[in-house]
C-alpha cells in the first residue's frame, strides 16, 4: 500500500506521498478545512484529528480521498473544545489532552472519562494545558503539564482513584514548562522543556539535565513537537532548529574540577597562594590571623 504522510497546521489538515511531495488538502466531512490542527494520531485506518477549537474528529482514511467521520467527541465531553494532544496508548486506549484536563477514550466501547484534577492533593492530577502524554513500555502513564511539570500514573485504585507522581523543580526539571514526552529504547522518558532537556531514568526515576554546556543548541522547545525515529534517534523542535540525540552515544561528564585559589589579600598585603590549595592534614587545620587595623580579607577563587 502506497505510505502516506500526514500533516496537522494550522490551516487545515494536509497528506503527502512518502517523498514529502503531492501534497493535497485532507476535507473532513462536517469540519472546516482550513481550522487549525493541534495533534494527530493513526490507529489503524482511523486517523484521529484534535482541533485548536472543535473537539476530537475519528476521521476513517482507508480511502484518502473518501475521508469519512467514525466519531466526534464535542467539548461538553471533553470538557474543553481545544485539544493539546493526542496518545493512542495501549489496547484501545486514547488519552486526550486539552487545554484544561486529560480525558481517557476507549475507542473499543466509545466510553469517555475525564481524570479527575486537584492541585490541593499531591497524590492527584496537576490539570492546565495537558501538552503531552506517553505510555511507556511499563505501561505507566506520563503525563506532561504546560507550566505543572511531569506526572506518573502510580496506579488505580479498586474504588477508581487515580494516584500520581509529581516531577518538578525539585525533583530535577529545569522548567515547569514541559513540551514533549519520549521514550528510548532503553526505557528512558525524555523532556523537551523551556530550558533545555530533561531525561527521567525509567527505572530509578532520577532525572539528569541537559542544556548547553552538554551540547544542546535550543534551549525553547516547541509543544508537541518531536518524535523518535526508526533508528532510535530523539528528536524535539524547538525555536532556532530541531536537536537529534543519539541516547547510546551519550556520555556523562562526572569529573568535579577543583576550587583553586587565585589570589588572597588581607588588607593591602598579598599573602602566598601555597598553603591555601594544599588541602593536606597538616595545613587544614592552620589559620590565618588579621591585624586589626587592616579590617579587609579578600579571596579569589575559580
Amino acid at each position: 500500500r502506497r505510505v502516506l504522510f500526514r500533516s496537522a497546521t494550522q490551516q487545515g489538515l494536509y497528506h503527502s506521498d512518502d517523498k514529502g511531495q503531492h501534497i493535497v488538502q485532507l476535507n473532513v466531512p462536517g469540519r472546516v478545512p482550513t481550522s487549525a490542527v493541534r495533534d494527530l494520531c493513526l490507529a489503524g485506518d482511523v486517523l484521529w484529528v484534535g482541533g485548536d477549537d472543535d473537539g476530537l474528529w475519528a476521521v476513517d482514511v482507508h480511502q484518502i480521498d473518501k475521508p469519512v467521520v467514525r466519531q466526534f467527541i464535542s467539548a461538553a465531553q471533553l470538557g474543553d473544545a481545544r485539544v493539546a494532544s493526542i496518545e493512542c496508548g495501549a489496547r484501545s486506549v486514547l488519552w486526550v489532552g486539552t487545554r484544561k484536563n486529560l480525558v481517557r477514550v476507549d475507542t473499543a466501547t466509545g466510553a469517555i472519562e475525564r481524570v479527575p484534577v486537584n492541585p490541593a492533593d499531591p497524590t492527584q492530577l496537576l490539570g492546565g494545558f495537558v501538552s503531552s502524554t506517553l505510555t511507556d513500555r511499563r505501561g505507566r502513564l506520563w503525563v506532561a503539564s504546560f507550566g505543572s511539570g511531569i506526572q506518573m500514573l502510580e496506579r488505580r485504585e479498586i474504588k477508581g482513584r487515580w494516584r500520581f507522581r509529581r516531577f518538578g523543580l525539585r525533583e530535577g526539571l529545569p522548567h515547569l514548562g514541559v513540551d514533549k514526552l519520549l521514550e528510548d529504547r532503553s526505557g528512558n522518558i525524555w523532556a523537551s522543556t523551556d530550558n533545555g532537556i530533561a531525561v527521567i531514568d525509567g527505572a530509578s526515576l532520577t532525572i539528569r539535565t541537559l542544556q548547553s554546556p552538554q551540547g544542546v543548541g535550543v534551549s525553547t522547545f516547541f509543544t508537541s513537537s518531536g518524535a523518535v525515529t526508526d533508528h532510535g534517534e530523539i528528536l524535539f523542535g524547538g525555536e532556532g532548529g530541531l536537536v537529534v540525540v543519539e541516547p547510546e552515544r551519550l556520555t556523562r561528564w562526572d569529573y568535579t574540577p577543583p576550587v583553586v585559589v587565585t589570589g588572597v589579600s588581607a588588607g593591602s598585603r598579598s599573602l602566598p597562594l601555597g598553603p591555601f590549595n594544599r588541602a593536606t592534614a597538616s595545613t587544614a587545620g592552620s589559620t590565618l590571623e588579621i591585624p586589626p587595623d587592616n579590617r579587609r580579607l579578600r579571596v579569589q577563587f575559580s
